[in-house]
């Protein structure tokens, strides 16, 4: 059975409210800007790619 411990080693709480639950906000984000210039496709330009979670 694991053990479910609010304190580290040391005696430190590890959450920062007293029940010793947190609630979590995750942001992630990523972009990627890519020049394609290819000769063996017919096409060339800038690509410009945004993504968020």
């Amino acid at each position: 059975m694991p053990c479910y411990c609010d304190h580290d080693e040391s005696g430190e709480p590890l959450t920062v409210s007293d029940s010793g639950r947190d609630d979590l906000f995750i942001l992630a984000w990523s972009g990627l800007y890519d020049d394609v210039e290819q000769a063996g496709l017919t096409w060339q330009g800038t690509r410009l790619r945004f993504g968020v979670e």
